[in-house]
C-alpha cells in the first residue's frame, strides 16, 4: 500500500506551478547549487481497526495514519518570504479534507498541514511542511 500511498502523494504535490527541483526520497539527487529545493518522506503512522468484518476481524477496516513531510531547502541569503509563499502555497495544496485517490481506489483524507520551524542550515536554511492524512483499508 506503500508505494500507492506514495504516488498520489507526488502526483498532488507535482501539480504545484513553481515546484523546484525534488529529492524523492529514496532517489539519487544533486541538489541545484544556490537554488532552492525540496525534499519529501512519508512517515505512516499505526494502522488500527477500525470496523469488524462479518466473520469478527478479518475482512474489516483499518484506518491507517501518518505524515507526508515536503523540506523547503532554501540557499543561503535566500529571501525567507519566497520560502513562506511556497510553503503557504504547498499547504494549501493539501487544505484539510483534501481528498487523493489511490491507485487501489483507497482514498485518503488530508487532516491537516502545517509549517515547522525553519532550521539554519550549513549552506542556508531548511522550512519542512507536513501533512496529517488518514485513509481506510480492508484488513485483507
Amino acid at each position: 500500500m506503500t508505494p500507492e500511498l506514495r504516488a498520489a502523494f507526488r502526483t498532488q504535490l507535482l501539480t504545484l506551478a513553481g515546484l523546484p527541483a525534488v529529492a524523492w526520497q529514496n532517489r539519487a539527487f544533486t541538489p541545484p547549487n544556490n537554488a532552492p529545493w525540496c525534499k519529501e518522506a512519508l512517515l505512516p503512522g499505526e494502522g488500527r481497526y477500525a470496523a469488524f468484518g462479518a466473520d469478527g476481524i478479518s475482512n474489516g477496516a483499518m484506518q491507517q495514519v501518518g505524515i507526508y513531510q515536503i523540506t523547503l531547502v532554501m540557499p543561503s541569503g535566500a529571501d525567507t518570504v519566497a520560502a513562506d509563499t511556497l510553503a503557504d502555497r504547498i499547504i494549501s495544496l493539501f487544505r484539510p479534507g483534501t481528498r487523493l485517490t489511490m491507485s487501489t481506489g483507497d482514498v485518503i483524507t488530508c487532516e491537516n498541514a502545517w509549517a515547522s520551524p525553519s532550521q539554519q542550515e550549513p549552506t542556508g536554511f531548511s522550512l519542512p511542511v507536513s501533512v496529517r492524512y488518514r485513509f481506510f483499508r480492508l484488513n485483507t
